[in-house]
């Protein structure tokens, strides 16, 4: 397929690699007899699956996509009625792209999108249709098509398309690392940015710009605490206190990097000398990540990798994991596998994971964050900022 892409979209996914992503989810389609996949997407943090089938970023409104076992993509957008969802010269992959002026807000637009998949779905005359990611379906949508569609078999389809997803390919792997590049860059200049006197959005602003300067597509996170017990999120607006010498703060920048591959950075900044439990909580931090990436192989079980944090913490006095302490990562910020126990999906060469274990007592904190690359014997730390205190 030739398609020559506009100047501006300087850092798009190849051709050859959405061909490799489509032909892979259309043999699995085949092999269990679904005919198109419904996806959706609301925002770029958590809204990777449709730009992993179409490499078009998310903006304000949501998008849809109908991704046809033997048809090219149907893409439905907002816009005016006969008019399209996307530029042609975007649309790599996509037959039909109708608009439609559906608004979230707007409960009288709620049949504006299932209406026209449904009309795809009848036209062709199929008989069964696999959701993706059933958790960022509008109920709106999933009731309409159910309710309308009663001759056709719906099937969960995620795990089919998370396979695939989770293990990436030599294009994707470069991408990863000049995403986890611009994390590292960003914490290189911390001590600069980090200083008494200065309001924590002043802070905040300045790393969101240079993450931008440095090619990110999307900052959607930078989260400052003072305690374990009063996260700050960036997103909010109460950031209105001044630093000064002696504060103990963590930063957690989430950023897709560019093409849209997303890494994160966590560590502990002070101003002044660090009282010697903070020390001894990100020493602890540290370790236990340390001892974690010993275990990140092929085959390695995400259960087992929870259990075992949670035992180096609780043996070293500090409390128990009660959420996730490492996921993949792409185009979402949080993806297959993460590190709970519910978790099915083992380790596999070329998968790219967070981990981020934290020594919390209720009044300490101490926090480590890298991101990994799973190879064939063990993984790769590709974070290079060293884990532990950052002195400012």
């Amino acid at each position: 397929m030739v398609h020559d892409m506009p100047e501006r979209y300087r850092y798009h996914i190849s051709n050859e690699e959405l061909e490799r992503r489509w032909s892979a989810v259309r043999a699995k389609m085949t092999e269990q007899d679904i005919d198109c996949l419904v996806i959706n997407g609301y925002d770029n943090m958590l809204g990777g699956y449709l730009r992993w089938f179409t490499d078009i970023p998310l903006a304000d409104y949501p998008l849809s996509v109908l991704f046809h076992r033997e048809d090219e993509m149907t893409f439905i957008g907002h816009g005016g009625v006969g008019t399209r969802s996307i530029a042609a010269e975007l649309a790599r992959g996509v037959g039909e792209a109708p608009a439609t002026p559906m608004m979230p807000t707007l409960c009288y637009t709620d049949r504006y999108v299932p209406d026209l998949m449904i009309e795809s779905i009848k036209r062709r005359n199929y008989r069964k249709v696999g959701f993706v990611a059933l958790a960022t379906i509008p109920a709106s949508m999933y009731k309409y098509l159910t309710e309308e569609l009663g001759g056709v078999e719906f099937v969960d389809a995620t795990e089919l398309v998370d396979y695939i997803k989770a293990i990436k390919s030599p294009e994707e792997i470069e991408r990863i690392r000049w995403s986890a590049a611009v994390h590292d860059k960003v914490y290189a200049a911390m001590p600069a940015i980090f200083r008494p006197d200065r309001y924590e959005y002043e802070i905040t602003n300045d790393i969101r710009a240079l993450g931008g300067e440095l090619g990110a597509e999307c900052i959607i996170n930078v989260s400052i605490g003072t305690d374990p017990n009063t996260p700050v999120k960036g997103v909010v607006p109460w950031q209105y206190r001044r630093t000064k010498m002696g504060d103990k703060m963590f930063w957690l920048i989430e950023l897709n990097g560019p093409g849209g591959y997303y890494s994160e950075a966590l560590r502990t900044l002070v101003l002044g000398e660090p009282p010697k439990e903070y020390v001894q909580a990100a020493d602890t931090a540290a370790k236990c990540l340390d001892l974690i990436a010993s275990m990140m192989k092929p085959g390695a079980k995400c259960p087992d990798l929870f259990r075992a944090n949670n035992e180096y913490l609780v043996a070293h006095g500090y409390l128990p994991e009660g959420r996730l302490f490492g996921h993949g990562q792409g185009y979402d910020m949080v993806e297959r596998p993460a590190f709970v126990p519910a978790e099915t999906m083992a380790l596999a060469e070329n998968m790219y994971v967070a981990c981020h274990p934290g020594a919390v007592d209720g009044k300490v904190v101490g926090l480590a964050c890298s991101n990994f690359l799973i190879t064939k014997d063990g993984c790769e730390r590709v974070t290079t900022t060293p884990n532990g205190l950052i002195i400012c």
